[in-house]
């Protein structure tokens, strides 16, 4: 999850009159990225790893919301995100001769920036320790 305040701004008029306040760079982006595929059975035996995993190749976006990041925001949408993932059911793969892939999912909130993180970890400034908030 990130906002894109650091994007430059095009000064493009809305049409839309409840977003007049709103500018280009007004823009949330809440995006997945592959980490790992492997055996269930094993988890050793690894099929896939992401070895960019902080690079964008691999994100694929989950919402696009034009809105001012904010702390009310920012937890609203990663409460909604998070329901999504609690509501999420393996999906099979049918091969041939009876044979099937099923793919669990595991998410982790690993790719967020500052910001974000005081957000969610309720701490006052970026100064402070997320963890135990000295």
């Amino acid at each position: 999850m990130d906002g894109s305040s650091s994007l430059s701004k095009y000064h493009q008029s809305f049409n839309n009159s409840n977003r007049k306040n709103l500018q280009d760079s007004d823009l949330l982006v809440t995006a997945t990225s592959p980490l790992r595929l492997y055996v269930h059975s094993d988890p050793n035996n690894i099929l896939w790893n992401n070895i960019m995993s902080q690079s964008i190749r691999f994100c694929r976006p989950i919402m696009l919301v034009y809105i001012k990041e904010n702390k009310e925001v920012v937890l609203k949408i990663k409460e909604e995100v998070e329901k999504e993932i609690l509501n999420l059911h393996p999906f099979k793969v049918y091969l041939s001769g009876h044979k099937y892939v099923l793919i669990n999912y595991k998410f982790v909130l690993s790719m967020i920036d500052g910001k974000i993180l005081v957000y969610i970890a309720d701490t006052s400034s970026m100064q402070c320790c997320p963890i135990c908030h000295a």
